[in-house]
């Protein structure tokens, strides 16, 4: 079995999710986080993921 991680704050279309930079000094990398105040909101999404 292949593990892969993709970083989603580089997808090409972050629908209705924000990058939120503050986990940057902690983890190493921002994290997408979707603040749509109780309301769904729109898928992220990338295409072309290549291996």
């Amino acid at each position: 079995m292949s593990n892969l991680f993709i970083e989603a704050e580089s997808f090409q279309s972050l629908g209705g999710w924000v990058v939120d930079q503050q986990s940057m000094e902690t983890m190493g990398s921002s994290y997408v986080m979707a603040h749509g105040m109780g309301v769904p909101v729109a898928d992220a999404s990338d295409v072309g993921i290549r291996a």
